[in-house]
């Protein structure tokens, strides 16, 4: 249910992208490289694509008095649709969500206000034997994978009419399950996170997506352009796993508050499946590497194993790591304390 993964995965390589391409013209990337922990920190704290969402009431959802809104909002009531509760989206600032449902033809709804998209809406059936179909108007997103069990289909420009009509002729005689407006955010926020789940499982971001990104912006990149929007976008991800790891490992571990508050910022994530050169940036001015040293590391990071790589910086950098646990969520990784500061953080 839902395209808001698929939005947030769009919107940070867009991003990425974009500035890529601009910085490139005057500086070389090692130099921006404290730009974009700058840039990181900022998405981190907006998190685009977060593993988990929490939807809450919004009290004055003044903006489905906007014309786009109100239109939409017509069209639905139109189609029998009966309009449901209004939400925020604790995790995502400035995303606003307005359910609808239609318990006849078993089609759940949801009108967004995005920050960056716009207003749009999403048409979602449940079946029976556990596959999702959304049938959406965003504005992007057609370029990013979802997981298998699930359809998403784009149809950009389309009205909540065409939308309706698309989704009915793919559901006719289809076995749905019930739906219903009470249910609509338990229903949201679980269809987020198995959504997120299966992203995160694959390694979050891939060539392939950021190729078709780039090819749907309507704009040409180079080769460099693209490689090294991989690398800042993995990065960011990165940061961004790094927050909901270092969280989650908070909430199970057995250090004090106080052992917790002397460490935090002192502790890395690591996976042996993290993108080399974006992990490369994630240790880089957090160890002071310097010009000379981070392009032998980012040289030797093509020949060995991630692993290999920090325990090389670790060694030249007289550096030491003691392994505090494991987490599961959002991704399985493990937990280092180190005794140098996390300079980003």
């Amino acid at each position: 249910m839902g395209i808001l993964d698929v939005l947030g995965v769009t919107f940070l390589v867009v991003i990425a992208l974009v500035l890529v391409a601009v910085i490139a013209l005057f500086v070389i990337i090692y130099r921006i490289k404290k730009f974009f922990k700058n840039l990181a920190k900022t998405l981190g704290s907006m998190n685009s694509s977060p593993s988990e969402i929490r939807l809450v009431p919004d009290p004055s959802p003044s903006w489905l008095e906007e014309k786009d809104a109100k239109k939409c909002v017509k069209e639905f009531e139109s189609l029998k649709f009966s309009k449901g509760f209004s939400y925020l989206v604790e995790q995502m600032p400035g995303v606003c969500l307005q359910s609808f449902c239609s318990p006849d033809s078993k089609i759940i709804a949801c009108l967004y206000k995005h920050p960056s998209a716009g207003i749009f809406a999403d048409l979602c059936a449940n079946f029976s034997d556990g596959k999702e179909l959304t049938v959406s108007n965003a504005p992007s997103g057609s370029e990013i994978d979802h997981r298998p069990e699930t359809e998403k289909i784009f149809m950009k420009g389309s009205g909540v009419g065409e939308l309706h009509d698309e989704i009915r002729k793919r559901t006719a005689n289809a076995d749905l399950k019930t739906v219903s407006n009470e249910s609509f955010a338990n229903e949201f926020q679980s269809a987020y996170r198995k959504d997120m789940a299966w992203r995160n499982e694959r390694g979050g971001v891939s060539e392939e997506e950021i190729l078709r990104v780039a090819e749907n912006s309507g704009k040409r990149y180079g080769d460099r352009v693209i490689s090294d929007t991989m690398t800042r976008t993995k990065f960011m991800e990165i940061v961004n796993w790094s927050e909901e790891c270092l969280e989650n490992f908070e909430n199970s571990t057995e250090m004090s508050e106080s052992e917790w508050e002397a460490h935090e910022d002192s502790m890395l994530v690591f996976k042996d499946e993290f993108h080399p050169l974006a992990y490369l940036e994630y240790l880089s001015d957090n160890f002071e590497i310097d010009a000379v040293s981070y392009e032998n590391y980012k040289k030797l990071s093509e020949q060995v194993p991630l692993r290999e790589l920090l325990a090389t910086i670790c060694r030249e950098k007289q550096i030491s790591l003691k392994k505090l646990g494991e987490v599961e969520k959002p991704l399985k990784a493990e937990i280092y304390l180190h005794d140098k500061p996390l300079g980003y953080r």
